[in-house]
């Protein structure tokens, strides 16, 4: 009874400290915003100095997310092309109504306008693109998904034990089943204006739809291994499936540098969040 007593009092005091931490940290935001600016390089550094000694240490450190708290893609997030554009299915005859293509991406421009159609026809991926409804022959951007698998059994213990955390452990298997972006680009005219990350919310919506025919555990990305293309995807929410660029070489025994890496989205986020 005397430790359950000794405990009891701890846990009170405890409250009552991390209760006038909380007030104090409230009055020091609130002073904050009024400092003089003659006095504001000296005195603000003090209170954030204050702050963060008095903020609890539950934040996730800078530059890494937490897993399973990722945002979900709203309607906001998807707001030009759900409100301007409309998707397609990318076909012969949409390519002859519409202007030509281009990306920045010879590769890529090539791929959209030939090589796209023969690949669905041979059932190796389907391309669809978003079309402006102002110009229906002007197509904003475009994107081609096949159906592939996130194979977890030659991975090193500590990456198969991270991808399998997530998992229930009956439901544990060798690979998961994901779809693949395979080819994925934006018309020029419509550059660094958010529509790439548009796009790959709306693949998301797309990949978790109650009436698929199948469900996906997982988007998966053959990356190029530049740094634009591996921080969108980064900033995107994808993960690396190897820690390190010589991790993924040494276990699938290719040559450095690799030409792409490989990433993933688990779509599980868009429920839990």
């Amino acid at each position: 009874m005397r430790k359950i007593h000794y405990f009891c009092r701890a846990f009170a005091k405890w409250m009552l400290k991390l209760k006038r931490r909380t007030k104090l940290w409230q009055h020091l935001s609130d002073q904050s915003r009024f400092l003089p600016v003659k006095r504001q390089s000296a005195s603000s550094r003090w209170l954030m100095l204050l702050k963060r000694i008095l903020t609890p240490r539950i934040a996730v450190s800078p530059g890494r997310k937490r897993e399973g708290y990722l945002r979900k893609p709203s309607s906001d997030s998807m707001a030009f092309l759900l409100d301007s554009c409309t998707v397609k299915v990318l076909s012969r005859e949409l390519l002859s109504s519409c202007k030509p293509f281009h990306c920045g991406d010879t590769d890529l421009d090539e791929f959209f306008a030939q090589d796209a159609v023969p690949n669905h026809e041979a059932l190796l991926g389907k391309s669809y693109c978003f079309v402006l409804d102002a110009d229906p022959a002007t197509i904003v951007c475009a994107f081609t998904l096949s159906s592939d698998s996130v194979h977890v059994d030659h991975l090193p213990n500590a990456r198969k034990k991270k991808i399998n955390s997530r998992i229930a452990h009956p439901k544990q298997k060798r690979r998961y089943p994901a779809i693949l972006i395979g080819r994925l680009a934006v018309n020029e005219e419509f550059a660094d204006k958010g529509i790439g990350s548009e796009m790959l919310s709306a693949i998301k919506q797309f990949s978790t739809d109650p009436d698929n025919l199948a469900d996906c555990r997982f988007l998966a990305v053959d990356a190029k291994n530049e740094e634009k293309p591996l921080h969108y995807y980064e900033k995107n929410d994808f993960r690396y499936l190897y820690s390190s660029e010589e991790q993924e070489a040494e276990n699938l025994d290719l040559p450095l540098p690799l030409k792409t890496r490989f990433m993933f989205f688990d779509l599980i986020d868009l429920k839990k969040s």
